[in-house]
């Protein structure tokens, strides 16, 4: 039994700490209980209205076992009721869905150019945002007016409380997720993220790399099954990086610094190509590198404001100018070859790719498969699938959100 339960400890926690069978025997009944109770938010999340015997019938548990999970959730308000009114006779069946009134988190999605806030209901809707320019000259004033613009969204849409706080940032941050330790795209380093917050917030805080708040985002939040499963998330914006599972566990590395997709090499300095880009695979493959591509192909430059060239790059490629469409090629013949090398070493089921290429994916899915089946040592693209971001521009910040979420439904993991 404690054999089993390690196994599925492992796939539903991030497994940082060390894990022994005393410690299971110990945690199990209460961990037992939080797998359960996860499972049935699940599916009110997933299939809601729902009522009491579907939810039974579908987990298999006993019906003293929702019974009671579901008398908790209620008190926890969590979940609400819902009565039906049929033309049948009989007690009309009793529905449960996410209580989306008294369950608001807040979230802070920073990058390089613009930082969004906004208030999110527990189904991952965002219910008011305000968007702004980011700016990086100082650091603590910066997050502490992200605050106060966060309070003012909170009186705007008359949210007297919030469950917590989540943030979502470029860059690397510690272990404990406390501090920024650097972010090349803001031109920060060691900054007490943590420290800061809490001198104003009294909720709950949770920080997280923007890269792994998309990705949860798509993971806990997409509609589409297929991309809840997809074991790869393939993040391309400034900066390029990755985040992967495992049976469902977040494979954060030893030193939380898994996932750099980016510095993949590709070639060494004595292979430059004609434009000087050497060695790593975000030198091929960022936004910044890829409009700057397009601008020594046509000798020219626009206003400087990376994503408005970047969408400008993909409106030429539909109307079929030649340098758009070079740099487009370029830039699905590197993506495919990290892709490729993922799909070797790895093996997924499903790859999600957030970019701005997505939005001409009818145009470059089909070249995208054809490239990286070059490279793939098991050239069967029925091996694995791909996947657009179905959350777009809103994972970064519906991630932010997230990072609450999974911990107001309690996600189980072993105490520290």
């Amino acid at each position: 039994m404690y054999d089993k339960l390690l196994t599925c400890i492992n796939n539903i926690s991030e497994g940082r700490n060390i894990v022994t069978k005393a410690t299971v025997k110990k945690a199990a009944p209460r961990l037992i209980r939080q797998i359960n109770r996860a499972s049935i938010l699940e599916i009110i999340k997933n299939e809601g209205p729902i009522s009491r015997a579907e939810i039974a019938r579908r987990t298999k548990f006993s019906k003293v076992t929702v019974s009671s999970i579901m008398r908790n959730l209620l008190e926890e308000h969590l979940v609400r009721e819902e009565l039906t009114r049929t033309s049948l006779r009989g007690v009309n069946p009793i529905l449960y869905s996410l209580n989306r009134k008294d369950n608001f988190t807040g979230a802070i999605s920073i990058d390089s150019t613009h930082t969004t806030i906004a208030i999110v209901n527990i189904e991952s809707k965002i219910i008011a945002q305000d968007t702004f320019p980011t700016l990086t000259n100082n650091s603590e004033k910066f997050i502490n007016h992200c605050i106060d613009r966060l309070e003012g969204l909170k009186q705007k849409t008359n949210t007297q409380k919030l469950v917590g706080i989540g943030v979502s940032i470029p860059g690397t941050l510690n272990f404990q997720r406390t501090e920024l330790v650097h972010s090349i795209d803001l031109d920060w380093h060691h900054v007490p993220l943590m420290e800061i917050l809490k001198g104003r917030i009294k909720e709950q805080v949770v920080i997280e790399n923007d890269t792994r708040c998309a990705a949860l985002a798509e993971w806990t939040f997409s509609p589409n099954q297929a991309i809840r499963d997809a074991d790869i998330f393939i993040f391309i914006e400034y900066g390029v990086a990755c985040n992967f599972k495992f049976d469902n566990r977040l494979c954060t590395g030893r030193h939380n610094l898994a996932g750099e997709f980016g510095h993949f090499i590709i070639n060494s300095a004595d292979e430059a190509d004609e434009f000087d880009n050497i060695g790593y695979l975000k030198n091929y493959l960022s936004n910044r590198a890829t409009v700057q591509y397009y601008n020594q192909l046509t000798k020219e430059s626009h206003n400087g404001n990376i994503d408005q060239e970047m969408e400008w790059i993909l409106r030429q490629v539909r109307m079929q100018q030649p340098e758009a469409v070079q740099t487009i090629s370029r830039f699905i013949k590197y993506l495919a070859i990290g892709i490729a090398n993922m799909i070797n070493f790895f093996d997924p089921n499903g790859i999600i790719i957030y970019s701005k290429i997505n939005k001409i994916w009818d145009i470059v899915h089909e070249d995208l498969m054809k490239n990286i089946l070059k490279y793939t040592l098991h050239r069967d693209e029925e091996l694995f699938s791909l996947y657009p971001s179905s959350l777009n521009d809103e994972a970064p910040i519906i991630g932010a959100a997230t990072l609450i979420l999974r911990h107001l439904f309690k996600y189980p993991r072993l105490p520290l």
